[in-house]
């Protein structure tokens, strides 16, 4: 068996009997004497970086922080040989300040052995280097910010294949991650065609690991054609990437429940993607906390969030609202609930429509377990939903032909609790015609699946105020605008919920 080519070498020179081994297993051996830099081929070539250590000796020329980091995100796997008093040393001084948020003793990038013998040569006979991809070529098919160095690391390994990247920015999602539609022309197609286009998302490497779990976790219960099947997955030391499937020949949700077109998809998108999924919490326990108490302990929301742009508009201030009493009365109301794994974060981006199916993306803000007590709310899934689509910013939402004011009263006639209740009746003219018919669609399932009169609505107030917790979008004072209306329309709402609470549970309001 061969393993990798390229070993770089620091510290004490290979033993006679080390090198042999290494070199008859088709190693090339690259010494380092002195401090040097590496081109991206040197190193899209290696396999192995090894800190070879003796006793207490330190190394001459080790490798700065800045090389590290390029050596993990090329993929290149650390071996460390040192005696076992050594590692947390060499561990502390040596790579946590490089970065210290990576996970230094995962065996995926960093192996310690004492010295080459058995098992431990072993392990370099067993690594499989990914296949050299230095010679292929990005072109940015959109305007849109470069990618980092780093970056562009990621996305080469990720297409080893490639002779050429092609890359369309699509979106920037509330996480921060890049998201983009890439075309492959392999090396191997001596014709020069075209691969079926990819979805590649790039993201700090916490939150891309967090959502690669947990597509893998909810995989099961999402039908193959209505989701991003993940195809490769790469980590870097602050960065990370994966492609999937790329949902091709769609468009967001937003976009189409404004034209008037996705109420079929919609219906499909809760019996046919979430039904299964959410089929489990009927299986667990009740969940008695308050459900403003579930979202500050899922990390989902907590009124500290809000941004100060939008509690100290004068429309707001205007309206005399105390959100920290409103908060802490919220919390008071402790009815029984049902609770699984959630999404956490829908809205009308990340669910892609194509005919009348809805897929399903963007999984990074998972939320709940499946182990007692671990769950989250439902409802708080379909909640988050109707709040993007009746509060989010659209590309036809700009400042010119907007009207604030009766855009305000709309949203407040909708909002009211016995019309929530109610489930919704076309019985006001000032009804968008698009609006009607996705929110009737989304608010008849949050409230069939509710486990107390007011569930729904509780859900509602605490999305609107999460809604509160980003910055303004692109779209500047259209969005602020509707962001303070969500910030008094949840706060005018809870009142009316704790009045109705008030009603039916006297003894347990301060």
């Amino acid at each position: 068996m061969r393993i990798s080519e390229g070993v770089i070498w620091y510290g004490r020179a290979p033993l006679p009997g080390v090198r042999d081994r290494l070199v008859l297993r088709g190693a090339r051996i690259v010494e380092v004497q002195a401090p040097r830099a590496f081109v991206d081929k040197e190193l899209s070539d290696a396999g192995f970086v090894v800190l070879n250590y003796a006793n207490d000796e330190t190394i001459a020329h080790l490798p700065d922080a800045k090389l590290i980091r390029r050596f993990i995100d090329h993929g290149l796997h650390l071996a460390i040989v040192c005696p076992n008093a050594l590692k947390a040393t060499v561990i502390a001084t040596v790579l946590t300040p490089v970065d210290s948020t990576f996970s230094w003793n995962d065996e995926r990038y960093v192996r310690f052995i004492p010295d080459f013998g058995g098992v431990n040569f072993d392990f370099f006979i067993a690594h499989r280097r990914e296949t050299p991809w230095h010679n292929s070529t990005i072109t940015k098919t959109s305007d849109f910010e470069s990618l980092t160095e780093s970056e562009e690391i990621l996305l080469r390994r990720a297409f080893q294949e490639a002779l050429e990247i092609r890359l369309t920015e699509v979106q920037r999602g509330f996480s921060g991650s890049r998201v983009f539609m890439a075309y492959e022309k392999e090396q191997r197609n001596s014709v020069g065609h075209w691969t079926q286009p990819r979805l590649v998302k790039i993201g700090a490497r916490g939150s891309v690991v967090r959502e690669v779990a947990a597509m893998e976790k909810v995989s099961p219960f999402v039908p193959f054609e209505l989701r991003p099947n993940l195809l490769v997955a790469i980590e870097g030391t602050s960065r990370a990437l994966y492609t999937a499937d790329f949902v091709d020949m769609s468009e967001t949700l937003l976009k189409a429940a404004r034209e008037g077109r996705a109420e079929a998809a919609l219906s499909n998108f809760f019996n046919r993607i979430m039904r299964v999924w959410r089929d489990c919490a009927w299986e667990y326990p009740l969940s008695t906390k308050s459900l403003a108490q579930e979202a500050e302990d899922l990390k989902m929301f907590s009124v500290d969030q809000i941004k100060p742009e939008y509690l100290e508009s004068q429309s707001f201030v205007e309206c005399g609202y105390d959100v920290n009493r409103l908060w802490n009365r919220l919390k008071t109301i402790r009815l029984p609930h049902r609770v699984a794994t959630i999404h956490a974060d829908l809205h009308g981006d990340n669910v892609r429509i194509r005919g009348d199916d809805a897929i399903l993306i963007d999984l990074g803000s998972l939320r709940g377990t499946d182990a007692v007590g671990e769950g989250a709310p439902i409802c708080f899934d379909v909640a988050m939903l109707e709040v993007a689509l009746a509060f989010q910013c659209h590309g036809g939402d700009g400042n010119t032909g907007f009207n604030q004011r009766e855009w305000s009263k709309e949203i407040s006639d909708y909002y009211e609790l016995d019309r929530i209740q109610s489930a919704s009746r076309r019985d006001s003219d000032r009804l968008s015609s698009w609006m009607h018919g996705p929110l009737q669609r989304i608010r008849a399932f949050g409230i069939y699946e509710q486990s107390f009169p007011y569930e729904y609505a509780v859900a509602l107030a605490i999305g609107m105020w999460r809604w509160c917790k980003f910055p303004v979008s692109q779209l500047g004072d259209v969005d602020h605008g509707r962001r303070v209306v969500a910030l008094k329309t949840g706060a005018r709402l809870i009142e009316q919920i704790m009045k109705r609470h008030s009603e039916h549970h006297p003894e347990s309001l301060p």
